[in-house]
């Protein structure tokens, strides 16, 4: 794992992590682990003055708000800056750093992303960027969960969906929401 400090990563859910070292090791300590896997705890730094939404500060809200919880979005991008592992605890130690969307290397991979999404953070963006990551089981969630809060949208919602069936291939449920995109919707009048 050392060979890999300079590299970027991302993840492809999104994190949840605490200010306070304390509270991530007991998850750490009592999180089950498979005999073939090693566990990892990412130290990260987020600098507040990057031009960037990939965080926010969530203890306030938080259920746990002993946890100094800080939620950090999905895709978020980190440079690798130091890995080694606690032979006390067991435990890979990684140090990671938030990037920017000016990082220079990153810079394709963010005006990707913008060129596929655009500026939208709605269910249907998610939805698109899921599919984009193979992600298709969590962009049918994420398409029935479009169906279910807008009737505006349901047009994207059942393309979506018929788009993620079809790559699941699951064909009679991919035609019947491909055929539910070419069904006449009104618009409610307010």
């Amino acid at each position: 794992m050392e060979n890999i400090i300079g590299e970027f990563l991302s993840m492809n859910s999104f994190l949840s992590t605490s200010r306070d070292r304390s509270t991530t090791l007991h998850f750490a300590r009592f999180t089950p682990k498979a005999d073939d896997s090693q566990q990892i705890i990412f130290e990260i730094d987020i600098d507040p003055r990057l031009q960037t939404k990939a965080f926010a500060d969530i203890s306030q809200i938080s259920y746990h708000q002993n946890e100094d919880e800080v939620l950090i979005t999905l895709g978020a991008w980190f440079r690798i800056e130091k890995v080694n592992k606690d032979k006390k605890e067991r435990i890979w130690m990684v140090r990671v750093s938030l990037a920017s969307e000016d990082d220079y290397h990153l810079k394709e991979t963010f005006s990707y992303m913008k060129n596929t999404i655009g500026d939208d953070t709605d269910l249907d963006s998610l939805g698109r960027i899921l599919l984009e990551m193979s992600e298709y089981q969590q962009a049918r969630k994420c398409y029935r969960r479009m169906l279910d809060e807008t009737q505006l949208a349901s047009g994207n919602a059942a393309l979506g969906l018929g788009k993620a069936c079809t790559l699941c291939k699951e064909a009679d449920e991919s035609l019947e929401h491909l055929q539910e995109t070419l069904r006449p919707r009104k618009i409610p009048t307010n």
